[in-house]
């Protein structure tokens, strides 16, 4: 296992249609002149920016660099999560799978359960302390060093396994996406553990899932979970019926929109409206463009404003007011990502120096000249 400092000159995508460009500008050190689409960098003359061996081979394929170079970089033999932990995981996925259509709240609290692992997976070690104040703000304890926050997080029963893991975790599920979005002719969109494509491969999607069920029989897992008459297994991948679409729309991360094949009716994704009201908004896909509004009296979308009231009062009505907060309709404009080509961007001229392990500041020497 590898985490390090990438150090990228004049990089770019090497295709502008790939559809999920992995650099996150948000988790980027350094950058100059960096090109973004919905918050990835698509190119940038130059890009600093932690990784681990994992995201560089996604990196790889994705862009072309002029100059790059491995900066601060530690290793570590790598293995296996505790056996202890994957048997956990693996026995909430069963008890999961056999609640489906079963018992709806017993499946989602083994549901939660399930994703909580992953949480545990990343927490942060130096968690620090906030203290309410006397007249209702928060602020941060600066009493205590990071090293006995650290401490302090360790020794309790609630901190199960290191950040790290999360983080590997994290890289090998994208990694994972990665490699079933190059699985369809056309990779049209990408959410967490879903991908959206057209003329799917179904060989190489057969093959990968063949591999997952070969890697869990290997760990001792056995076939799977059986359940009203399907055989489920983790980490494989599955079509739904409910989201195969005679016609599909994006503008960005979190809204798209598409006619179901199965009911003929559109259904829709959208961060901030709710999906099944929302979906009624629309009288047809030409609707699912920039600027339309989503009425909250519609959707039943509601925004939360906060009242600060100085002394308690009784009103017109004979209710007591006090500091509250009112709820009222709240309608959501639909926005879309403008898309360029990187001819449409000029580059600027530009000297850049990093700090290096070797005490070397000019980056031209950094990279040989």
């Amino acid at each position: 296992a590898f985490m390090f400092k990438l150090c990228a000159v004049e990089i770019e995508l090497k295709d502008d249609s790939i559809p999920m460009p992995y650099l996150q500008y948000s988790k980027t050190k350094y950058s100059i002149n960096e090109v973004l689409d919905n918050g990835r960098v698509i190119a940038a003359d130059y890009v600093e920016i932690y990784l681990n061996e994992i995201d560089l081979e996604i990196i790889e394929k994705q862009y072309k660099m002029k100059y790059s170079i491995c900066i601060d970089v530690e290793a570590s033999v790598k293995d296996y999560l505790p056996r202890w932990f994957t048997d956990i995981v693996f026995q909430l996925f069963k008890d999961k799978t056999s609640l489906k259509h079963v018992d709806e709240i017993l499946y989602n609290i083994a549901k939660y359960k399930l994703n909580a692992c992953y949480g545990l997976c990343c927490q942060r070690w130096d968690k620090p302390e906030i203290i309410e104040q006397v007249d209702g703000k928060y602020i941060e304890d600066s009493s205590k060093s990071q090293e006995d926050l650290f401490n302090e997080t360790i020794n309790k029963r609630s901190t199960i396994l290191p950040y790290f893991v999360g983080v590997w975790c994290t890289s090998y599920a994208a990694s994972n996406l990665f490699k079933m979005g190059e699985m369809c002719e056309l990779w049209l969109y990408s959410d967490t553990d879903s991908c959206y494509g057209i003329n799917w491969d179904m060989q190489k999607v057969e093959a990968y899932n063949q591999e997952c069920i070969n890697f869990m029989q290997e760990r001792g897992y056995g076939g799977g979970v059986e359940h009203e008459g399907k055989t489920y297994y983790l980490g494989v991948i599955e079509f739904e019926a409910d989201s195969e679409y005679t016609s599909f729309k994006y503008m960005g991360a979190k809204r798209y929109a598409g006619v179901c094949k199965k009911d003929g009716k559109i259904h829709i994704t959208v961060a901030g409206v709710p999906k099944e009201k929302g979906a009624t908004c629309l009288n047809s896909m030409d609707d699912f463009k920039p600027e339309f509004v989503f009425e909250g009296t519609k959707t039943g979308k509601l925004t939360h404003s906060h009242l600060y009231i100085e002394d308690i009062y009784i009103n017109d009505y004979g209710d007591e007011v006090a500091d509250s907060i009112d709820l009222s309709p709240c309608d959501y404009e639909l926005d879309c990502v403008k898309y360029h080509s990187l001819d449409d961007y000029i580059r600027g001229v530009t000297e850049i120096y990093i700090d290096s392990p070797d005490d070397t500041d000019n980056l031209a020497e950094l990279f040989g000249g």
